[in-house]
């Protein structure tokens, strides 16, 4: 299954070259046989190569182009704990605040991990060749 996906991750344009050292040691040390490709530009993941989803790591984000998406948010552990303690909500994605339940999946934290989107996307895709661009 691994072989079957592709995750292309953009890299936000304010990070200096030890940053991008490092993201890019991140991915090779944690995305060991996955299809990982760095890109400089968000907006051209949306439209790259025709995605069949998106993980959507913003409101509003690549997901309501009627892609099937997973909604992914990580923070560091200090923010994570703080906004735990302030912020009582049952979602954190405004479309499940909006629909009052988990309309599309969510993965925070711990549980955003590379295993966690396929085993989320891989049912919402459909069947067949992806949609032209």
């Amino acid at each position: 299954m691994k072989g079957d996906y592709q995750f292309v991750v953009p890299q936000a344009a304010t990070l200096d070259a030890a940053q991008r050292t490092e993201l890019l040691a991140l991915v090779q040390e944690h995305g060991k046989g996955l299809a990982i490709k760095l890109v400089n530009d968000a907006r051209a993941t949306s439209s790259m190569s025709a995605p069949r989803s998106s993980p959507a790591a913003r409101h509003g984000g690549s997901g309501l182009d009627r892609q099937p998406f997973v909604v992914v948010y990580r923070v560091s552990p200090l923010t994570f704990a703080i906004a735990k303690r302030v912020v009582k909500v049952d979602h954190v994605a405004m479309v499940n605040l909006i629909a009052g339940k988990r309309a599309v999946p969510e993965l925070i934290q711990n549980d955003f991990t590379a295993a966690n989107i396929v085993q989320q996307i891989g049912p919402l895709l459909p069947d067949g060749a992806p949609a032209s661009p």
